[in-house]
């Protein structure tokens, strides 16, 4: 029973991760300035799919947050709570640059 569990939360992470990575991917990176650290001359349509990526970010990092609350094994508790730092750091850094 335990195994099982675990790969299904394994699963679950793994999941999360792979929609964390695809909602980044629409960024383009020649409307970012590296000196400054934001975004320049975006569309209208641009910012709000940056801020829709920010959101799935945010909403990946709850899941995995919320998964973590749930698990009893510390490797997997760990695992979630990693994912899920990261995951809002990720939207926190979209954010930034807007």
């Amino acid at each position: 029973m335990t195994l099982i569990l675990t790969l299904t939360l394994t699963l679950i992470l793994i999941l999360s991760y792979i929609i964390f990575l695809n909602c980044g991917n629409i960024i383009t990176a020649s409307k970012f300035n590296e000196r400054s650290g934001i975004m320049t001359g975006l569309k209208q349509s641009e910012l709000n799919s940056i801020r829709e990526v920010a959101s799935c970010h945010q909403t990946v990092a709850n899941k995995l947050s919320s998964y973590a609350d749930q698990v009893n094994d510390p490797h997997i508790k760990q695992m979630f709570s990693q994912a899920s730092t990261k995951a809002r750091q990720g939207a926190q850094n979209l954010i930034q640059m807007l």
